[in-house]
């Protein structure tokens, strides 16, 4: 009975916490959520008003400066019954020195980087422990707006034609970010079509960013986990203000890395992928690669054909197919157990040694690619060192595109 006890804590840990995502989600706009906590409790309204504009008016930037980190929040009981549930491992390669910074580059994303969330997020895994004096933060996008807007200068014309239904369909509610090169996020990859099925996809990799910028409340839990904006001007202020051992952890594929999520594949986007490094560069910090063994196993795009959704998946497989041909996408449309759960699937997240960086103010495109191919070198040779100890299939290989 303690066993089976246990096992519903852990799974009502991490019911809450995909709920705490959702919600701030549903409760993007401040007015509305307090507009609803006013509805339920009519003598609210002075305190939702005082909260509001001490957000607006005074905390607005706190996101940008460092967040708030509270190590309450990040070691509660909460986390580590989600660490159980999958179970989450961290593991060490090599010493940090505690008197540098670090940016740590994790892969691949995921629906959702869990391991990213617990192992830097919290402490449900040692992490200060493994790593002493290292304080890590997580860079989330901070862009989450209800407007489309795209930069088409790899669209040609018959494709800007197949782009016209998804666009419009966009423009309702979607949310996009600039990276440091100033693309679009969801653009990295040329190739890439918006599609309402991508949509989703786009919803699902900003949940984060609505609960840490946009949600009250919510983005008080967020930063107290030590989210802060992932922007070139919010990381420098961690990197080089905070002081030694202050360190970003970023899930550098982002998006597109969902589009190529597949159970027991890793297929991850890095080759345009060089702002971190440009980061790195202007500010000293050194690069660790970071890689999740089993973070794609968390949730499939693929649904096993059984019981009653069989007809439905036959029936996505031909809409996908049409998309496929029309809009040259693809459907990554979210499967877990019991069709809302994570899988139970063990992650295992390995962290890498370190690359030294020398400090360029002004960055050459030539050391950007230098330090670029360097990173990728490193994150090849961190899989295929690990690849057989972490469970993955033999013959499973790395794909970087």
């Amino acid at each position: 009975m303690a066993g089976h006890g246990s096992r519903c804590l852990q799974g009502a840990s991490v019911i809450i916490f995909y709920f705490i995502l959702l919600s701030g989600t549903l409760f993007f706009c401040g007015p509305l959520f307090f507009y609803g906590l006013y509805r339920c409790f009519h003598f609210s309204w002075p305190l939702g008003f005082a909260y509001i504009a001490w957000w607006y008016l005074v905390d607005l930037e706190t996101p940008n400066r460092g967040g708030r980190r509270a190590e309450f929040v990040r070691n509660n009981v909460f986390f580590r019954y989600m660490r159980d549930y999958f179970p989450v491992t961290l593991l060490k390669t090599t010493d940090l020195d505690s008197s540098k910074n670090y940016i740590f580059g994790y892969h691949p994303h995921g629906m959702f980087p869990d391991g990213l969330a617990l192992s830097f997020g919290s402490e449900a895994l040692q992490f200060s422990k493994i790593f002493p004096g290292i304080v890590p933060y997580i860079g989330a996008h901070s862009s989450s707006i209800p407007c489309f807007v795209t930069k088409r200068r790899h669209v040609t014309t018959q494709r800007r034609k197949a782009l016209l239904l998804p666009r419009v369909i966009a423009c309702l509610t979607v949310s996009l970010s600039l990276d440091d090169n100033q693309e679009i996020h969801a653009m990295i990859n040329h190739s890439i079509n918006f599609s309402m099925i991508y949509y989703l996809n786009l919803l699902i990799d900003s949940l984060c960013v609505v609960v840490m910028s946009r949600s009250p409340i919510f983005r008080e839990i967020a930063m107290a986990l030590g989210v802060i904006n992932v922007h070139r001007d919010s990381c420098k202020f961690v990197l080089t203000q905070q002081g030694p051992g202050h360190s970003v952890a970023i899930a550098i594929g982002g998006t597109c890395d969902i589009l190529n999520m597949n159970r027991d594949s890793y297929v991850i986007t890095l080759e345009r992928r060089k702002g971190f490094v440009q980061l790195a560069l202007e500010t000293g910090a050194h690069l660790v690669p970071v890689f999740a063994f089993g973070q794609n196993n968390v949730i499939s795009r693929q649904l096993k054909l059984n019981g009653l959704l069989t007809a439905y998946h036959i029936g996505r497989s031909k809409w996908e197919k049409w998309i496929k041909v029309f809009l040259k996408s693809c459907s990554v449309l979210p499967y877990a157990q019991y069709c809302v759960m994570p899988y139970s699937t063990p992650i295992t997240v390995v962290v890498g040694s370190p690359i030294s960086v020398e400090r360029v103010e002004n960055p050459s495109k030539e050391q950007i690619n230098k330090l670029h191919s360097e990173y990728a070198q490193k994150l090849r040779e961190l899989f295929y060192e690990h690849r057989d100890v972490c469970g993955v299939p033999q013959g499973t290989e790395l794909v970087i595109q």
